[in-house]
Order: structure tokens, then C-alpha cells, then sequence
């Protein structure tokens, strides 16, 4: 009985009871692996599950006095990368093709600018606003990366919400006034905006509009929210909120206003950003701002929670 097959990974026994029996009368001693793949019959065995996608984020790291670093990272806490210059950053963020990142910073004379730069470090560009905005503050790319979204004061003493082209040209003002408005967030299919707002209800009440700056909406009642943020699948926005006065959680909402839920339980957690089923966050569960503020991970129920950088001073997305 011949078995010829340079590849052959397990052998399936087809044959007679005589080829067997001549193989023993032969005196040899015949090991066989099967595998039962190969003979067309299934396993017993549950295959692995594939491993959990990989995401890059930006964020930022204390490099000294006043001065931050951007790195990209991925989710599997390899390739920490420097991206150009340290500078008096306070924001930063990836753009979702993963090719530029939206900065603010503020400069010499504590005017908040915001800008872009390739994430190879190449060609950054401190956008040109109108000087009655000096208060252009966390900026975010919209999905399609056509339009760069951010809360500027404006000369009509409000925090308004303004687009702008990664360029810097067509300036345009979402909101005008009327209260103050915070941390605009662009939901994954572009069509609505997070943020939030003076309210009679709450300080820094949750809302949404839509993407021209219509239809102004407060979620829900009594929500007091920072650095709102949609899911990867835009059914909830995740947010933090300090209503205790002494700590700061992550927390999930419907866009309905229903099925709040605390997700964290750390003494400052803040600044969430929603990369596929998880939702990455920096927090000071390891220490004190400067020298424990970390980002850490956790899936979007907040299941738990993971640890990504490990440096001995600040790491995070927003000062």
C-alpha cells in the first residue's frame, strides 16, 4: 500500500482488510496522525475565535513643562510612533482613514489654535482662523475627513460650534449664541452632531442637531455632559459626567435619552472615543493627573477595563 503526496498533512485509511492485514503481516509499525479535516468529516474541537480587530488612535504624552508629544498608537499597544514636534497641545485626534490628525494648541500668547498634520509627521498646518475666534478648541475631523468640526468663542462672547475646511478656508458657524456650546462630536454616517449646551435643565447639557446645526435637541433630562462621543454603530453616544462634584465616570445613553448606564468606576475617567465594539477613554486609575493619567480600554458595556499605556506621566486625548 502506497501513500505519495509531498503535501499530505494527515493520511486517510481507505482500503481492504486484506491491505491492512498486509501491512501488519509486514512487521512494520505504522503511526498515523488523522486528521479528520481532511477525510471530509467535522472536528470535535471549537476552532479559536479570531483575534479582537486593531485599531490606531492618537493621543498625547507629557514630554515636560508645557510641552506634549503626539504618538499614534494601536489598540494592541505596539508601534507607540512620535508624530512631528512637541508642542502645547490640548486636543488631538485621528482621522478614521488613519492619514492626519486635528490638534488644538495653544500658543505664546494663550490664544487656542487649531491644526493638522499628516501622521507621518509631514506638512502640519496651524489653521488661520478669524481672530475674534481665539478659543478654537477640540477639533475632530468629520467621517469622511471633507470637514473639521470644533468650538470656537466667538465674537458674540458664545462658545459656538464652527466647521471649517482641512485647509482652513469656509469658516462656517453652526450655532450663533443664545448660550454657550461644547465638544462637537460627528456622529459615523456624518448626518448628526453630539455636544453640549447651556441649559435650564443641566450645566453642559447632552444634545444633538443635525449636521447643518438644525434642529438643536437636549437628550434626555438632567444629563451633564463632557466629550460626548457617538458608538462606532451610532445608537449611543458615550460621555463623562461630574454631577457627584468628586469624581468624573464614562457613561452610555440611547440617543433617545433611555438606558443610562455607568461604565466606569475610577476616581477620573474622561474623554471617550468609540473604536469598533470598545471604547478607549484616559483615566487616573493608576495615579494623579500628570503622573497617572493613562488610556486605557474597555468593551462599550464596560465589562472591563484595560490598561494601554504605561508611561510615568501623562498620557490622554484632551487637557
Amino acid at each position: 500500500m502506497k501513500v505519495s503526496d509531498k503535501n499530505v498533512t494527515g493520511v486517510c485509511l481507505w482500503g481492504t482488510m486484506q491491505d491492512m492485514a498486509g501491512i501488519f503481516s509486514s512487521g512494520l509499525l505504522l503511526v498515523v496522525v488523522l486528521t479528520l479535516g481532511s477525510c471530509g468529516s467535522s472536528g470535535s474541537g471549537t476552532p479559536p475565535p479570531p483575534p479582537p480587530p486593531v485599531y490606531s488612535f492618537a493621543y498625547l504624552n507629557h514630554v515636560g513643562a508645557n510641552l506634549y508629544q503626539i504618538k499614534i498608537m494601536k489598540t494592541d499597544g505596539t508601534s507607540q510612533t512620535p508624530v512631528g514636534s512637541p508642542d502645547n497641545f490640548t486636543y488631538v485626534r485621528l482621522s478614521n482613514d488613519g492619514k492626519k490628525i486635528v490638534f488644538s494648541y495653544l500658543d505664546s500668547s494663550n490664544v487656542y489654535h487649531v491644526g493638522v498634520i499628516n501622521a507621518d509627521g509631514s506638512s502640519r498646518t496651524n489653521l488661520t482662523l478669524p481672530a475674534a475666534q481665539n478659543y478654537a478648541q477640540y477639533p475632530q475631523f468629520t467621517p469622511d475627513g471633507t470637514k473639521i468640526i470644533y468650538q470656537s468663542l466667538t465674537i458674540n462672547g458664545y462658545l459656538d460650534i464652527v466647521t471649517i475646511n482641512p485647509d482652513g478656508s469656509n469658516p462656517t458657524f453652526l450655532t450663533n449664541g443664545g448660550g454657550n456650546h461644547f465638544w462637537p462630536t460627528v456622529s459615523p454616517d456624518g448626518k448628526l452632531i453630539a455636544l453640549a449646551v447651556d441649559s435650564s435643565s443641566a450645566p453642559y447639557a447632552l444634545a444633538t442637531m443635525h449636521i447643518d446645526g438644525s434642529g438643536l435637541s437636549v437628550v434626555g433630562s438632567g444629563l451633564t455632559s463632557r466629550y460626548p462621543a457617538f458608538s462606532s454603530d451610532g445608537t449611543k453616544i458615550f460621555f463623562n459626567d461630574s454631577t457627584n462634584g468628586s469624581a468624573e465616570f464614562i457613561y452610555s445613553v440611547n440617543l433617545d435619552g433611555t438606558n443610562v448606564k455607568q461604565l466606569t468606576q475610577s476616581s477620573y475617567d474622561y474623554c471617550p472615543l468609540a473604536l469598533g465594539n470598545d471604547v478607549l477613554f484616559q483615566s487616573t486609575a493608576s495615579g494623579s493627573f500628570l503622573d497617572g493619567n493613562q488610556v486605557f480600554e474597555m468593551p462599550s458595556d464596560g465589562s472591563g477595563m484595560t490598561r494601554l499605556t504605561h508611561d510615568a506621566v501623562f498620557d490622554g486625548f484632551c487637557l
